[in-house]
């Protein structure tokens, strides 16, 4: 059984997009990858998604997504954290 409290008090972005997608986020001169997954762990499943803990971090200067077998989708910055985005491969 899992409980959450409530939301913490430290920033995040979420980006939902097609499975095996690589998604970078560049905020305040750090950059973060991560492969977009339904997996993400030992018995379970959800949508094909990452998301990123941005501590401090409030504005997002870029998310670019790498999608298997389309091509790349770009959202430049200020973006504000705390939000979820959804990308989708067509």
């Amino acid at each position: 059984m899992f409980l959450s409290d409530s939301c913490t008090t430290n920033n995040w972005i979420e980006i939902e997009a097609p499975r095996g997608s690589i998604v970078q986020v560049e905020a305040d001169g750090k950059q973060w990858k991560m492969l977009a997954t339904t997996d993400p762990g030992f018995a379970v499943s959800q949508p094909s998604s990452v998301h990123i803990g941005l501590g401090d971090i409030a504005i997002v200067d870029k998310i670019t997504v790498h999608i298997p077998y389309v091509g790349i989708a770009q959202l430049n910055g200020p973006i504000q954290a705390r939000r979820r985005i959804r990308v989708q491969g067509q």
